[in-house]
């Protein structure tokens, strides 16, 4: 399948449409994306989401699209053009790709130092020693942050040699760090789903917390007749929803919401996590739940075996009635284990429909007391 992956980042390289990279930027709800930072709240953590080779940056754009994340969140991309130049050449993929919106800050691993990329020819497990001569540059674009979440795909060079790299920095610098990663199709073979086994375990010991996102998860929420090149836009859209989820715990006014301080020091250093979520269209928060929790996204984990669980419910004020929060906690709470320890938020926004977030400890991870 390696040439239906060429051919997916060719097409979509234009497409995904890239990002202009220029002096570091806040955006926010007041000034949108001009550039100007919005009124400063120290009592809101701080967040930096951090792009990491072509599925991150891909990712990176495609949150950006998206309502509902101007507020306050810092933006990094992390690419390594170098690397497609000399390995995917015929590609001629460039900068361009992340041409056309407001991203503050690009680093290109293949604009460093004459001898950053000797030895380019070797085993791809040399980008960590890549990315590792860049560190003052990512450190400085992430100190200061109290969350830093970096999304990547995993099967590749970049995202699966580099984001343990990239993790270790930001927790390093003091913030609760959260890898977001797509695994391989499984029509996309070993080649791909082997070093993407070895990313994962990298990260579980250089991240405090590993969403990971199955792309054959992905695929059994949409019918067989979808086409390839749609199916493999997918994981940005879960990758969004999965940031979009984190920024309504951590930075949005919301209701029975977690403090932040507890929940660095529960969920530091806390392993594999899994991401489920369901959607109900009729307004019933319990519904969503039930979907969360059969979500093929979660990959047979169950709630009953985990030592935590994260729920997180978006909907809209008229649609969050006492009632129906306590009908869905019920469900969750029927679906887990008596010791397992559930953490709410609710976040109320105008939307037509409920979503329930749910991130699930994987089975026998622990997090730190």
């Amino acid at each position: 399948m390696n040439i239906t992956r060429k051919v997916f980042i060719k097409n979509s390289a234009p497409e995904i449409a890239g990002l202009s990279f220029g002096s570091p930027l806040t955006c926010s709800a007041q000034t949108g994306r001009s550039g100007k930072r919005g009124p400063s709240d120290n009592s809101k953590p701080k967040m930096t989401v951090v792009g990491l080779g072509f599925a991150g940056c891909a990712m990176l754009v495609h949150i950006l699209r998206q309502p509902g994340l101007d507020r306050g969140i810092r933006y990094l991309a992390v690419k390594a053009e170098g690397w497609f130049d000399n390995h995917v050449g015929d590609l001629a993929i460039n900068t361009d790709f992340l041409a056309g919106q407001d991203v503050p800050v690009m680093i290109d691993l293949a604009k460093a130092p004459e001898s950053f990329f000797a030895g380019l020819d070797g085993p791809p497990e040399n980008i960590y020693k890549f990315i590792i001569n860049s560190r003052k540059a990512i450190i400085d674009n992430i100190k200061g942050s109290d969350i830093v979440i970096i999304p990547a795909g995993l099967g590749g060079t970049t995202g699966t040699f580099g984001s343990s790299a990239v993790a270790r920095m930001a927790r390093e610098s003091g913030a609760l760090t959260v890898a977001v990663v797509t695994t391989p199709f499984d029509f996309e073979g070993k080649r791909r789903i082997e070093p993407a086994k070895r990313g994962i375990l990298a990260l579980k010991t250089s991240a405090d917390m590993t969403v990971v996102l199955p792309n054959s998860g992905i695929q059994q929420l949409f019918p067989s007749s979808i086409s390839l090149m749609d199916l493999m836009k997918k994981p940005y859209e879960f990758c969004y929803y999965v940031v979009k989820a984190f920024s309504d715990i951590f930075l949005e006014d919301r209701l029975l919401a977690p403090d932040f301080s507890d929940i660095k020091r529960r969920f530091s250093n806390c392993g594999l996590v899994h991401f489920g979520m369901g959607r109900a269209g009729t307004g019933r928060a319990a519904d969503a739940v039930r979907l969360a929790i059969r979500s093929p996204l979660l990959n047979g984990v169950k709630p009953d075996k985990s030592p935590w669980v994260i729920c997180n419910i978006t909907a809209s004020a008229d649609m969050t009635t006492l009632a129906e929060i306590q009908d869905a906690a019920g469900i969750l709470e029927r679906h887990c284990h008596k010791n397992t320890e559930i953490i709410w938020n609710t976040r109320i926004e105008d939307r037509e429909d409920v979503t329930a977030s749910l991130f699930v400890g994987d089975i026998g991870e622990r997090a730190s007391d």
